[in-house]
C-alpha cells in the first residue's frame, strides 16, 4: 500500500473551508481507496481536524501562546499585561515560530519515514530542496491570482510559489477542467502531467432543531465575501427585490464589518441582510430552508457550495463563469456575473415559480450522484500510482 504524506499548510491557515475539507476527506477515505495517508501538523486551527479523535490529543492551537496562557491563568490585570506585550512586541512573531515548527516536523518526516508520495496542501515551496527522491503530487485549486491579480496585494506571493512548485511536481491535479485549461494557459504546464479530479460534498441534512430563528423568506450566500466573490455587486442588484418582497439575504462566513453595515444602510437593505455563524448542521439547514442559494462568484476552481446546495434540497442560482457550469450542469439557473438585470431575472424566475424550484431541486439531487469523496480518493490514488511510475 502506498504511503502518502500531507503537510500542515492548509490546516494552519484554514479554520474551515473547501481546501482543508478536501484534504481531510482524502485522509478519511484513503484506506478504502488503496493508500495510507498521514497528516503531519503540530499546530493548527482547522475544525475538521480538531473534531477528529485522531488529532485531538496532539494538535496544538495555531494561536499566540501568550494569549492562550493568559486566557487560562488567574492573574489580576492580565488584559493590561497583554496590551503592554503587544506594544513592546508588535506584529505576530509567534506565527512564524509555529509555522517553522510545522515545517520542521514535515521535513523530518520526509527524511526519516518511508513516505512514497508527498502531497503538499498548498503552494509554499519550503520542501523543494529536501525531498531527495520522493516524488510529490500537487493540487492546483484555481488560478484566481493569475486571472485577477488586481484583487490581491502587490506583495502576494501565492502565484510565484505556485508556479515554482508546478515546475517540479511529478503530477498535478486540478479540480476542474476549467482550472486545467487555465493552468496550461498561464503557466504553460504540459497537459500530459495534469489529471482532473472533481471534489464532492460533505454536508448531511440533519433533523436537529436549529438554535437560531430563520427569516421566513431568504436567499443564501455562503463563505467569503472577497472582491472576486462578487457579493457587493449581487447585493446592489438585489436590493429592490429584497425590500419590495420582504426577503432577507442570509450570509455565513465572517461577521459583517462596520464598512459593510454602512454599505447596507446606503442601499437601504440594513433590515434585509443578516449574518449567521454556521457549523455544518446549521449550514445544511440554511440551505434546506432557503428560497435559493445564490453564487455570483467571478471565478471558482470548483465550487463545493454548489454540491452542498444540491445535497440539501436547495435550488442553486449561479454565475455562468469559470467552473460553475461545469459543476452545476443543467441542475442550476445561471446569470451573467456583472449584469444586474441578468441577476435579477434569474433570481425572480426561480424564487417566484415553485414548479421551477422543484425541478431544480430534483435535478440537483440527480446531479449530485456524479460526485463523491470515495470517487475523489480512488481517482487520486490513480494519480499517485502514475507519479510513482514516472520516477
Amino acid at each position: 500500500m502506498m504511503n502518502v504524506l500531507f503537510d500542515h499548510q492548509i490546516f494552519e491557515a484554514q479554520q474551515f473551508g473547501g481546501i482543508s475539507r478536501y484534504f481531510y476527506e482524502l485522509w478519511r477515505h484513503a484506506e478504502d481507496a488503496g493508500f495510507s495517508a498521514q497528516i503531519e501538523v503540530q499546530y493548527g486551527k482547522n475544525v475538521y481536524l480538531r473534531e477528529s479523535a485522531a488529532f485531538q490529543e496532539h494538535l496544538q492551537p495555531f494561536e499566540d501562546p501568550w494569549r492562550i496562557f493568559f486566557e487560562h491563568a488567574h492573574l489580576p490585570g492580565k488584559e493590561a499585561i497583554l496590551r503592554i506585550k503587544q506594544r513592546l512586541n508588535p506584529g505576530k512573531p509567534w506565527k512564524a515560530a509555529l509555522k517553522a515548527s510545522n515545517q520542521l516536523a514535515v521535513l523530518e518526516r520526509l527524511q526519516h519515514s518511508s513516505c512514497d508520495i508527498f502531497h503538499p496542501t498548498y503552494y509554499d515551496p519550503y520542501f523543494l530542496d529536501r525531498l531527495h527522491d520522493t516524488p510529490f503530487v500537487l493540487t492546483v485549486f484555481d488560478m484566481i491570482h493569475e486571472r485577477y491579480p488586481e484583487y490581491f496585494r502587490l506583495t502576494e506571493r501565492v502565484s510565484a510559489h505556485k508556479y515554482r512548485i508546478c515546475q517540479s511536481a511529478a503530477r498535478i491535479i486540478t479540480i476542474s477542467e476549467q482550472t486545467r485549461r487555465d493552468l496550461i494557459s498561464f503557466f504553460g504546464i504540459a497537459p500530459e502531467i495534469i489529471d482532473v479530479v472533481y471534489l464532492a460534498n460533505s454536508l448531511v441534512l440533519a433533523d436537529d432543531e436549529l438554535a437560531v430563528k430563520l427569516p421566513d423568506f431568504y436567499l443564501l450566500f455562503t463563505g467569503s465575501r472577497k472582491i472576486y466573490k462578487n457579493f457587493y455587486f449581487l447585493l446592489r442588484a438585489l436590493a429592490d427585490i429584497l425590500r419590495d418582497n420582504n426577503i432577507t439575504l442570509v450570509c455565513t462566513g465572517k461577521a459583517f464589518s462596520a464598512a459593510e453595515y454602512q454599505f447596507f444602510e446606503l442601499l437601504g437593505v440594513e433590515n434585509h441582510v443578516r449574518h449567521i455563524s454556521a457549523d455544518d448542521n446549521t449550514l445544511a439547514a440554511l440551505y434546506h430552508h432557503a428560497l435559493a442559494f445564490v453564487f455570483p462568484s467571478l471565478y471558482e476552481g470548483f465550487g463545493i457550495p454548489v454540491l452542498e446546495a444540491f445535497a440539501c434540497g436547495c435550488p442553486a442560482i449561479l454565475s455562468n463563469s469559470s467552473s460553475l457550469p461545469e459543476v452545476g450542469g443543467d441542475a442550476a439557473a445561471y446569470f451573467e456575473a456583472k449584469d444586474a438585470r441578468s441577476i435579477q431575472e434569474a433570481v425572480t424566475r426561480v424564487i417566484f415559480h415553485e414548479e421551477l424550484r422543484r425541478e431544480l431541486i430534483a435535478k440537483g439531487t440527480e446531479r449530485l450522484q456524479h460526485f463523491s469523496w470515495e470517487r475523489t480518493a480512488r481517482q487520486t490514488a490513480t494519480v499517485y500510482a502514475r507519479a510513482l511510475n514516472a520516477v
